[in-house]
């Protein structure tokens, strides 16, 4: 059977469409940084308690080595965090005061514990899950902020977990009262990824 010349046009068009968008390449940060936080693409959590906004964006490999090498070097760097599965979380304060540590604290006990809690606690309450593994963060670092962003900025990762097929980060906020909180990374979002590196 023949396929009339137009079918066959707008199936390989289709095509070609379909497999050059979950291709696309970024040239910028800042354009990276746009798709990433976009919720659409399914990279991007986003909730709230009476204290504090919580962005939490997928942050891949590419990403990863951008920023830590310059732009002619990411490409062969790349594979040395492929086995890594980070996160950038980021905590505003509701209130007016831009410090995280100090908004609606009423002493330095409080403040105190906070620090406490950001610096080192808060690590013990991210996992990674996959299927039936589940893992617990590896790296952790919290930025300090300088009162420069109105966001507190908090760089985490997972290793040894393939995430190719999707996964699951659990938060167990004990301080802010955001609760248990399930951020699902789907497998088409990972695939419409824009890329650095060809």
């Amino acid at each position: 059977m023949k396929i009339p010349l137009p079918i066959y046009i707008i199936s390989w068009s289709v095509l070609l469409v379909t497999l050059l968008q979950g291709c696309t390449r970024v040239e910028s940060r800042e354009e990276y940084y746009s798709y990433l936080l976009n919720e659409e693409n399914g990279l991007l959590f986003s909730t709230a308690s009476q204290q504090v906004e919580l962005k939490i964006i997928y942050t891949p490999p590419e990403l990863v080595a951008w920023k830590s090498y310059p732009e002619e070097e990411i490409c062969q760097v790349v594979e040395e965090y492929a086995e890594y599965v980070s996160f950038e979380m980021r905590l505003t304060p509701k209130s007016e005061n831009t410090n995280l540590l100090l908004a609606g604290i009423g002493s330095g006990e409080e403040f105190a514990i906070r620090q406490k809690y950001l610096d080192f606690d808060l690590k013990n309450n991210l996992f990674l899950v996959s299927g039936l593994d589940t893992l617990v963060c590896t790296n952790y670092h919290k930025s300090r902020n300088y009162g420069l962003t109105p966001y507190q900025s908090i760089e985490f990762s997972f290793w040894g977990l393939p995430i190719g097929e999707g996964v699951k980060l659990i938060l167990d906020d004990r301080l802010f009262n955001l609760g248990r909180n399930e951020f699902i990374i789907k497998k088409d979002a990972l695939a419409d990824l824009p890329k650095l590196c060809n």
